[in-house]
C-alpha cells in the first residue's frame, strides 16, 4: 500500500501522471531501475536492462542524461509510482546524487 505523502507534492504527481498517461499509455512497469548514469549506465545497468527485456520484463531505465539541479520529471514519478519492484543499483556515486536519493526516497514511500 502506498504512503500518503503532503498533499501538495501527492497532487503535483498525480496531475504529472495524468497528464503523461496519453504519452505511457496506462502502462505499468515491472521493474523500475534506479543507477547513477556516470557510473553504470553503459555498463551493468544497461546490460541488465537488456537481460530483463528479452525475458519479457517490462522495465523502465531512463535514457536521458539528468543535469544537476533539475527536478525530477512527472514520467519519471509516474514510472516509479507505476512500478510493482523498484531495484536501486548502488554504486561508488550513487548517494552522492540528489537525484538518485530522491528516487530511491520515492521508491521508499511507493513501498510502504
Amino acid at each position: 500500500m502506498k504512503r500518503k505523502r503532503d498533499s501538495a507534492y501527492a497532487a503535483a504527481t498525480t496531475s504529472t501522471c495524468v497528464a503523461d498517461s496519453d504519452s505511457m499509455s496506462g502502462a505499468e512497469f515491472e521493474m523500475f531501475l534506479s543507477f547513477r548514469g556516470p557510473d553504470t549506465r553503459l555498463s551493468f545497468t544497461d546490460y541488465l536492462y537488456h537481460s530483463l527485456v528479452r525475458a519479457g520484463i517490462r522495465a523502465f531505465k531512463d535514457d536521458k542524461e539528468i543535469r544537476k539541479g533539475e527536478k525530477i520529471g512527472g514520467e519519471l514519478l509516474c514510472a516509479i509510482e507505476s512500478s510493482k519492484i523498484y531495484m536501486p543499483i548502488f554504486s561508488r556515486n550513487y548517494a552522492s546524487s540528489t537525484w538518485c536519493l530522491h528516487e530511491l526516497t520515492l521508491m521508499v514511500e511507493c513501498s510502504s
